[in-house]
């Protein structure tokens, strides 16, 4: 088995409903709590203990492709296909609410605005972006085959065919996860979220499985 593995930069997902601020005049109390703020963050930042190279590349190398995933692809296919037959309606449809809110001083609504993505995904947890998120027809079929993967799972399509499944996300400790993902049709790499390290194994001629490294602190 072929495996490759590369460095690559974290992209985070993309959002169907976005925040953009909007530059304003600010009063002098207003701008010393952001100072504060923006001082605490730094602060958190500086006590954060990434990383090394060397533990990177230990993750990624102990980290194994699990057996079950390869074993389930006959379900990951349904999935996959589905999303295939009607991928043009999952991405119209997710346009057409994919709504960026402006936000100016004192929070306030300075426009609203429907913004065109390439991409999206879906996952639940959110009404945003589970299967709520699709045609009302789609909602039961999607449903069902999501379910036979698991509720862990998340997918991600593309206006040029691209589809990612992301199986599941182990966390591995102090701030390290990996993600087993599996992808169709992939062109390129452009519109995929990056990893730190990642290794692939090809399990079909079209059918790539994906092991991702990122790094994440919360504070």
């Amino acid at each position: 088995m072929n495996i490759n593995i590369s460095a690559k930069t974290l992209i985070l997902p993309l959002r169907p409903v976005a925040y953009r601020c909007v530059p304003s005049k600010m009063n002098f109390g207003a701008s010393i709590l952001i100072t504060i703020f923006l001082v605490l963050m730094y602060s958190c930042i500086l006590d954060t203990r990434y990383a090394t190279e060397q533990e990177l590349n230990d993750a990624i190398n102990n980290s194994d492709f699990d057996d079950k995933i390869s074993r389930e692809l006959d379900s990951y296919e349904t999935l996959k296909d589905l999303l295939t037959a009607h991928l043009d309606t999952l991405l119209d449809y997710r346009n057409s609410n994919n709504i960026v809110i402006q936000m100016g001083a004192n929070s306030q609504v300075v426009d609203t605005v429907l913004e065109y993505e390439a991409c999206h995904s879906f996952f639940n947890g959110n009404s945003d972006y589970d299967i709520n998120s699709v045609p009302k027809f789609l909602q039961k079929p999607i449903n069902r085959a999501w379910s036979q993967i698991g509720d862990r799972t998340s997918f991600t399509i593309c206006k040029n065919k691209e589809i990612r499944i992301v199986a599941k996300t182990d966390a591995l400790g102090n701030g390290l996860y990996i993600s087993h993902e599996l992808m169709w049709n992939q062109a390129n790499d452009k519109n995929w979220r990056r990893y730190l390290l990642q290794k692939d194994t090809s399990l079909t001629e079209d059918c790539i499985y994906r092991l991702g490294l990122t790094e994440h602190h919360g504070h």
